[in-house]
């Protein structure tokens, strides 16, 4: 599991799907990335996941 802040909370409601499968997704991709990374979920980190979520093919 992991914590996320109320802004951070608040970014991802502003920029992404409200639809509970898409923000699930978006939350286990959140997750792995910060185990992964070993960093908090903050607004630059979920800047930098998203960038290369749409950057992908």
């Amino acid at each position: 599991g992991f914590e996320i802040s109320p802004q951070a909370g608040r970014f991802l409601l502003a920029h992404y799907d409200r639809d509970l499968s898409s923000l699930w997704v978006l939350l286990t991709k959140l997750d792995r990335a910060s185990l992964a990374a070993k960093r908090k979920l903050t607004i630059p980190f979920l800047k930098q996941i998203l960038d290369e979520e749409k950057q992908a093919p």
